[in-house]
């Protein structure tokens, strides 16, 4: 009888560890849920702060065309009303050259504007995929880990159950 009892008291201390571990593997399955999940969160962010980027590098190119274009329609006029007097040509003249000067540097500007823009478009779209990615992985990461922790709250409810059975013998 002795024998058995401490036979038996070896299966409930071995029990106990067991729940224990079972606990500990848990709430590192929870951690590891909570960090993936603050992880995606922060992917997201960044992809949106991308997009951000993007939209607002269009905006500057659109104002930059309207610019131009006020440019154009101005040169136009100053060339119409140059037509009128000699002293207006000369003046229209000059005015027409440094408006040319000013649309070559507004066309150079905004030539330069679509490239950056262009490397931004392709660099947020890298940024998306990679994104993308990262919250696929991510949600495998965190589906994976939810399933670690059903299974360690499987075990500590089957071990609970173990301790509560050996308790009973012991009793």
């Amino acid at each position: 009888a002795a024998a058995q009892a401490a036979e038996v008291s070896r299966g409930l201390t071995m029990a106990r560890s067991s729940a224990q571990a079972a606990e500990d593997d848990s709430r590192a399955a929870k951690r590891d849920a909570a960090d993936a999940k603050a992880a995606l969160k922060r992917e997201r962010r960044e992809a949106d702060d991308a997009r951000k980027a993007l939209a607002q590098a269009e905006d500057e190119r659109n104002a930059l065309r309207v610019q131009l274009t006020q440019e154009v329609e101005t040169r136009r006029r100053v060339e119409a009303a140059s037509i009128k007097t000699l002293e207006q040509l000369k003046l229209g003249e000059e005015a027409r050259w440094a408006a040319e000067r000013t649309l070559q540097a507004e066309k150079v500007r905004c030539d330069e504007i679509e490239v950056e823009m262009a490397r931004l478009a392709e660099d947020a779209s890298d940024k998306i995929a990679a994104a993308d990615r990262q919250i696929a992985e991510m949600g495998a990461t965190a589906a994976t880990e939810g399933n670690r922790y059903l299974e360690a709250e499987r075990r500590v409810v089957a071990l609970s159950s173990r301790v509560q059975a050996l308790e009973g013998v012991q009793v």
